[in-house]
């Protein structure tokens, strides 16, 4: 009976693993790499010995952190100061030690910093 339980768990954790693993595909599949990143991430806390969901896990964190930087360039650029630190936030996040994404994350700080204090002056 005991590994009629065991079995039984087994089961459900792989089927989980495979769901979630299909969830990451899918959104990996649309260019949606910071679903795809958090699909893989709970795939990989069932398997987290699997060498495949490890490199597709790999890949959306990189894909994630290039994505995020190039839209937080985009916020940037229309002034978006909250947008951009968002993104930057969330870049540095899965990528600490870039050294341009925390010179750019503090330089849009201070953008957003010197438009909040000159939207007080105008009110």
């Amino acid at each position: 009976m005991r590994w009629v339980s065991r079995f039984a768990v087994l089961m459900l954790c792989w089927t989980g693993c495979a769901a979630h693993e299909k969830s990451g595909d899918r959104a990996a599949a649309v260019g949606e790499w910071k679903g795809a990143l958090k699909a893989y991430q709970q795939a990989l806390m069932d398997d987290p010995s699997s060498p495949q969901l490890r490199r597709k896990y790999q890949q959306a964190k990189q894909e994630a952190v290039a994505a995020s930087v190039r839209r937080a360039q985009s916020c940037a650029s229309l002034l978006d100061w909250q947008c951009a630190l968002n993104e930057a936030d969330f870049a540095l996040g899965l990528d600490a030690s870039n050294p341009e994404l925390t010179a750019f994350r503090v330089e849009s700080a201070r953008s957003f910093s010197r438009a909040l204090l000159q939207h007080a002056r105008d009110d």
